[in-house]
Parts: C-alpha cells; structure tokens; sequence
C-alpha cells in the first residue's frame, strides 16, 4: 500500500496562475513543513523548514507578512537554503509516495518552482498527490457570504471538524492539520 509526504508551504505571495510557476515575480518559498506517514497515515518523521531567501526578498509588509508573520530578518537568520529543504522532498517523490496537502495543488506548484529555482528536475509528471480541501469540501459545506458553495479554506475544514487553529499558517502547523483531515476522510 502508497505511503504519503504531507506539505504546506508558506510563501512570499500569491500566484498569477497565468505564468510558469517559477516566472520572474511569482511568490518565493518561506516556510516548509513536511510529514512522512506510512500507508495507515502514522507519522514516521516531521521536518520544518524557513528558507533562507537568496536572490530574492521577503517582504516584512506584505499580505503574506501578516498572514504568516514571518520576516525577511528571521529567514535570512534561521532559514536554510531551499536546496536543503527539498532533499526529503524529492526522495519522496522519487520513493513513490503520494503528496497530501490542504489545497495541495498550490504547494506543488510552490515546491515545483523552489526545484526549478534551484536547478533540479520538477518531478512535475512524477507527483501522484492527494487534496484533503477537494476530499473535503462535500462535507464542510463551505459558502460565500452571498451563499454560493465554494472551497473551504484550512481554517474552516479545522473548525468544522473541531480542529485547533492556532499554528495554522506555520508549514508545519498547516501540514499537521492537512494530515488531521486525511485521517478523518478515510
């Protein structure tokens, strides 16, 4: 049976979705969480990650500042580089397991670009990826203020399923909560 990496990344941005994901401009990675479970979703390792920004800076007044709270000065202090972040990454795409996330399509598309960026292979046909925000969005029942059905964002799958929020916008924290809500889907 398929075992599993769990990612969040926070980054420096949002993406224009109309560009390659490593196009000039598009948001950077900042914080990376990773969680390798086996075929029963049992954690065997967590990493956490801030990146150190090289040729590139986070900016301390951005959306994404205020959201993740984190700072140019605490990457560049505590962050390593985004090439020794994605070793685990990589061998597990190369292992076969499958990546889980909240919203997963967008952290793929955030860590295709940091290998890029980095010089490596994207493993972009090699990815096979579950998404905890698509398996449950049926269930949560989310809306728009005008009532539409729409997307959860994390923060509402965690409420729905009684889930704590604090953390939420860590790489790690947001992992841990995508693996929560893979647990309670199967």
């Amino acid at each position: 049976m398929t075992s599993y990496i769990i990612v969040d990344c926070e980054n420096s941005g949002i993406f224009d979705y109309t560009l390659p994901a490593d196009a000039p401009g598009q948001p950077r990675l900042a914080d990376l969480g990773l969680i390798l479970v086996d075929k029963n979703l049992e954690i065997e390792q967590e990493q956490s990650f801030l990146i150190k920004p090289n040729g590139w800076v986070f900016d301390n007044n951005s959306e994404a500042a205020k959201v993740n709270g984190l700072t140019h000065e605490r990457l560049m202090e505590e962050g390593v580089p985004a090439a020794e972040a994605l070793i685990s990454y990589i061998a597990a795409i190369d292992g076969g397991r499958v990546v889980g996330g909240f919203n997963v399509l967008f952290d793929l598309k955030q860590l295709r670009a940091e290998m890029r960026h980095v010089g490596l292979e994207d493993r972009y046909l090699k990815t096979r990826y579950i998404c905890a925000m698509q398996g449950c969005r049926q269930i949560v029942d989310a809306r728009t203020a005008a009532g539409k059905k729409k997307a959860p964002r994390l923060e509402e799958a965690c409420i729905h399923f009684g889930f704590e929020t604090e953390g939420l916008h860590t790489g790690i924290g947001g992992a841990r909560r995508a693996l929560w809500i893979l647990r309670k889907l199967r």
